[in-house]
């Protein structure tokens, strides 16, 4: 089945235009993705990876259709290794709200992070250490990726991911909201202390435009041959990189400014406007971030036409056309940095690919699918190469 599903989408795929803009791109060269293979779960649900182990070539994955309950873990071939249910686990079981999973290579087992704190198992999901959340009950941030990244500074070892948060005092339609808000969580395996650090850069356009950009969200990885961990957000013009300090602490190193081919955005909201928010759904947005060695890969949405519904406003207000419009004509693109320098023209993907799922070589990478698009009976990912044109 694998096959004759591969063979299906590669007829979708090529029989799109990608409707390229024409754009000035110097010397820069051409790339496309070319899909390869098809990674099909026996499953039935919406299952969004988290974490790829690569010594053993096994993924973790939560089901967003049963509130992210639910964790598999399944090898390159699609077959199920092993699953975690939170609802039935009895005395395993985690509490609250299960924000952030992944594998724990040192011991060989795996690690939940919810509401309630950090939770470490075993290989057979057997509950070994729990750290508490001293927080827990007050303020929770959401984490679009369910990631957390593992890192040793002084013999120290540290989990940073998005879980924490902490009022302002100013909604997110306030300037002031964005001097302030603190965005990742650092915990300390040693002691067990949580903390939040890092918000927006002091150059970030979130703080230095008086412009209203659409609710954000943020992503974080980690460089490994740069030792760093870099963030992004969904509308903000660079991205950043910080290091671990002697005290704990994420210092600001850099940043790089995108240069991106396909990102646009039109709304024109200024903070304390009436902010409408179905108007920024055709603005391009910074979707996800992931790296691998020296290489960083960030996909973005390229920028809907909405002159149909500039000329007549009360299509806005038609829901269901409103939701097909965006479904028919999204597009993902994909903004490769290698060495701190743009490797090629941005690469729009094709029509099914969405973010992706995890980076699996420099050039091979595992991609989620549009589920607003596309239906299958089982859970599939589909391989794509990175080739230069």
């Amino acid at each position: 089945m694998r096959y004759t599903i591969l063979l299906v989408l590669t007829t979708l795929f090529f029989g799109c235009d990608s409707k390229q803009e024409s754009k000035d791109y110097g010397e820069l060269p051409k790339a496309t993705v070319n899909i390869t293979d098809t990674l099909e779960v026996d499953y039935q649900g919406n299952l969004k990876i988290a974490d790829f182990h690569r010594k053993v070539e096994l993924f973790i994955a939560v089901d967003y259709a049963r509130n992210k309950e639910v964790i598999l873990i399944f090898d390159r071939n699609g077959d199920i290794k092993s699953t975690f249910d939170n609802r039935i686990a009895g005395e395993n079981s985690v509490s609250g709200k299960i924000n952030a999973v992944g594998f724990n290579e040192a011991e060989n087992g795996y690690i939940i992070i919810s509401e309630g704190g950090v939770y470490y198992f075993d290989s057979t999901w057997t509950k070994n250490h729990h750290i508490p959340n001293p927080e827990r009950g007050i303020y929770t941030r959401y984490n679009p990726n369910n990631k957390l990244l593992e890192l040793k500074n002084n013999e120290t070892d540290y989990i940073i991911t998005q879980l924490l948060t902490a009022p302002t005092g100013h909604n997110i339609e306030m300037k002031e909201h964005y001097n302030l808000v603190k965005l990742l969580t650092i915990i300390n395996i040693q002691d067990s202390s949580y903390k939040l650090d890092i918000g927006f850069h002091q150059t970030s356009n979130y703080r230095t435009e008086s412009k209203l950009y659409t609710p954000y969200l943020s992503y974080f990885d980690y460089l490994k041959n740069d030792n760093q961990l870099i963030t992004a957000y969904r509308n903000d013009e660079k991205l950043y990189y910080y290091s671990l300090d002697n005290d704990s602490e994420l210092q600001f190193e850099k940043s790089y400014s995108f240069d991106f081919d396909h990102y646009s955005i039109k709304s024109n909201f200024n903070y304390g406007d009436d902010f409408d928010n179905t108007k920024t759904l055709f603005d391009s947005q910074i979707e996800s971030l992931n790296c691998f060695q020296d290489r960083i890969f960030i996909n973005y949405t390229k920028e809907i036409d909405n002159t149909e519904f500039e000329n007549d406003p009360n299509l806005y207000r038609d829901r269901l056309y409103l939701q097909e419009y965006i479904t028919e004509n999204y597009q993902h693109c994909m903004h490769i940095i290698e060495d701190g320098r743009k490797l090629y023209q941005d690469i729009i993907l094709p029509d099914m690919l969405v973010s992706p799922a995890a980076i699996l070589e420099k050039d091979e990478i595992l991609f989620h699918l549009s589920k607003s698009k596309y239906e299958f009976d089982n859970e599939v990912f589909l391989i794509g190469k990175i080739d230069k044109l």
